[in-house]
Parts: structure tokens; C-alpha cells; sequence
């Protein structure tokens, strides 16, 4: 690419000789650097959050020495689990945790609630729904079980789909008295993988849900909402969880920031 030849990585700014994104390739086209920019400062792709200043962190993916939980850690650590029965396997988008269950009991979830609205929380997912028949949630919320039931009846946004009122994937956003729903014009297709990614944006008042292909190139669905938000100073305190009934998990990543 025409960049000069150096020959070490430094991990600091005092050397201009040391290697930079600029100088290592991302594809045939273009290099790291040209592809990061192209992707703004509100996206991300697996291995990479851009944008923001970033408080913490943390992620969780499959591990192959176990096919009971995942591998995690930062703000995901200590994850807990329910489902009929879990496996990790290796398939052609890469390795996945697996939880079948029979009726709406497949989840990954935080033991405690950990999180409250004055934080810019920012968190993807990659899932693979295998069933839907029974309903899905990714997200935040107060409660529990919040994709078995219509109305979540607690402090919560994230986005839900419940067969016997739903077409489409829905964005929730509840203040734990007022429930809104939000079309995300993406009809939920078995055997299909998402990326599901939640921007709320408190600085911005306002919360974003955005539905992408399984390779993070193309957005199925979106939407912002700047009405009937939680307070501000809303402090309580919130999980992260993914529930349905038969999951692939790929990965998760949660960060908070200032911006």
C-alpha cells in the first residue's frame, strides 16, 4: 500500500517510525485504519468498539474448555445460565455456545443487577435464533424473564419479540410504569443469526436499537427513540440478559462511556 517499511510494534506515540494501523492490511483494498474510519464513531464489529470514550468494559464468547458457560469478563464477568442442555461447537461463522430448552428458559444473564440509566450503555450481541416460537429478548431490564411476557412490568429497553403480539422484532423502552413499543420491521426467522446492538445514549437522550445481518455489513432494522425515556436519575439497577428458547451465542460485548 505504498506505506514505508518498518520494523517493530510500539505501543506509544513517541517513535513515528513504529508500525500503525495504516501500515497492516484489513483486506485486499484498504487497510485497518481506512476500514475503521469508514465505520464511524457509533459502530462496531467483532473484536472492535470505535467511538466514545469508553468507562469499562467487558465481553463474553464460547470456550472450548467447557460446554456449561462461556468465557467472560469486565462487565460481563460471572455470568449465569439456564437452559435444558448447553453445547459449544464450531460452525462455519465460527464457534458458538449452544442452550436448547423446552418453552422459553434458554438464557444468559447477569446474577446481579449491575447497571442503572445514567450510564451510556452500549452492547452487540451476535445470536443465533434456532426457535422463536415462544419469544426473545436482548437487552436491559429490571425484572426477570422479560421475553415471557407481553408487558415486562419493570425499568427496562431492549428489543423483544413476543409471538402472540408480534410480527416484527420490537424495541421496548419502559420506565417501569409506561411500556412503548417500537416496529423494528424485521420479522424473526428461525435458524437465523442477528447482530442486535443497543446504543443508549443518555448524554444524547436518546436510546437507539439496530438489527443487523450475521456479518455486520448490512442494517435490517432500526430505531431511535427521544420520548418516554427513564429519568436521568433513575438509579435503578439493571442486567444484561439474552433469553429464548434454543440460542447460538457467538458473543456479547457491553461498554460503558462518557459519550
Amino acid at each position: 500500500m505504498g506505506k514505508t517499511k518498518r520494523k517493530w510494534i510500539q505501543l506509544d506515540f513517541s517513535n513515528a517510525d513504529a508500525l500503525r494501523a495504516e501500515d497492516i492490511p484489513f483486506d485486499a483494498t484498504q487497510d485497518i485504519k481506512t476500514k475503521i474510519d469508514s465505520l464511524g464513531g457509533s459502530r462496531a464489529m467483532p473484536g472492535l468498539l470505535v467511538g466514545g470514550t469508553d468507562n469499562q468494559w467487558g465481553y463474553a464468547c464460547p470456550e472450548v474448555s467447557t460446554t456449561t458457560a462461556m468465557g467472560d469478563m469486565g462487565l460481563l464477568a460471572s455470568l449465569a445460565y439456564q437452559d435444558s442442555s448447553s453445547s459449544v461447537s464450531s460452525q462455519s461463522d465460527g464457534l458458538v455456545f449452544r442452550q436448547a430448552s423446552s418453552g422459553i428458559d434458554a438464557e444468559i444473564f447477569q446474577a446481579g443487577n449491575l447497571h442503572t440509566w445514567e450510564n451510556n450503555l452500549y452492547t452487540v450481541g451476535r445470536i443465533g435464533l434456532q426457535s422463536v416460537t415462544d419469544g426473545y429478548w436482548y437487552g436491559f431490564c429490571s425484572g426477570v424473564d422479560p421475553s415471557k411476557n407481553d408487558t415486562i412490568l419493570s425499568s427496562g429497553a431492549g428489543i423483544h419479540f413476543r409471538p402472540s403480539r408480534d410480527t416484527n422484532f420490537q424495541f421496548l423502552v419502559s420506565d417501569g410504569f409506561t411500556q412503548n413499543l417500537y416496529d423494528m420491521g424485521v420479522a424473526p426467522v428461525n435458524g437465523t443469526t442477528y447482530i442486535f446492538v443497543l446504543d443508549l445514549h443518555r448524554d444524547n437522550t436518546s436510546f437507539t436499537a439496530t438489527i443487523y445481518d450475521k456479518d455486520f455489513q448490512t442494517s435490517l432494522g432500526t430505531q431511535t427513540v427521544t420520548t418516554t425515556l427513564p429519568a436521568l436519575s433513575n438509579t435503578t439497577r439493571l442486567r444484561h440478559e439474552t433469553e429464548g428458547s434454543t440460542l447460538d451465542t457467538y458473543y456479547m460485548y457491553l461498554v460503558t462511556r462518557d459519550q
